[in-house]
């Protein structure tokens, strides 16, 4: 049953992402073993190689050419898969390629009108990487109403405040985060960021800077 063995290989991974699971990384190579054996059963199955891709969007085993390629081959056997072409522009977006990624979130939404919230996120961080900042807080704002107690969608938005200039609004943001159990500081953020392209990272640091959020 290929199909579940995929689907399980996507639970390793998010129980990992979540802090579900005592052993995150070992949680990630489960997760690995199942989605490249699933693959291999049967490559024909978009949700095996999508499983796949999601491994290798995870920091701890980030690899963007692999997410990419694995992500592509679901989209060929299925254009209509709306959650492939929407996490190919979250991959886009941690290396740089935000143009790009445009095009792809938006058709996951015209294929998918029903949308998860981080569909939202997506949007608003690739609107953020070109500098279309009041997009980016109105994506992010949406994506947070959605799914309130997500951290990363609120990160973001702190540094799209930094970057407007709207303080006030940057420091109840990351009040929030506090009150959600994460002390938003600029190590804290270095530890966590999956962004690989080097000026995009600089960018997001810079509206965080901005932002006041503290050294420490």
């Amino acid at each position: 049953f290929v199909t579940a063995m995929a689907r399980l290989a996507t639970a390793h991974t998010v129980a990992a992402v979540n802090r579900w699971s005592d052993d995150p990384r070992e949680s990630l190579e489960t997760a690995r073993r199942l989605a490249e054996k699933a693959v291999k059963l049967d490559s024909t199955l978009p949700q095996a190689h999508w499983a796949l891709a999601r491994v290798y969007s995870r920091r701890e085993l980030f690899d963007g050419d692999r997410a990419i390629k694995s992500l592509r081959t679901a989209i060929a056997l299925d254009p209509n898969y709306a959650d492939a072409h929407a996490m190919l522009a979250n991959i886009l977006h941690f290396v740089g390629r935000s143009e790009e990624a445009l095009g792809n979130i938006e058709k996951a939404m015209r294929l998918n009108p029903h949308f998860p919230f981080w569909y939202y996120f997506v949007l608003g961080a690739n609107q953020f990487m070109l500098t279309h900042y009041k997009a980016s807080v109105e994506s992010f704002t949406k994506s947070i109403s959605r799914n309130p107690t997500w951290q990363s969608h609120r990160i973001y938005l702190v540094a799209a405040y930094g970057h407007l200039g709207l303080i006030d609004e940057a420091e109840w943001e990351m009040e929030e985060l506090q009150t959600l159990g994460f002390h938003l500081s600029i190590p804290n953020w270095k530890a966590r960021s999956q962004i690989q392209d080097p000026s995009y990272r600089a960018r997001l640091l810079e509206g965080l800077q901005k932002a006041g959020v503290p050294n420490s």
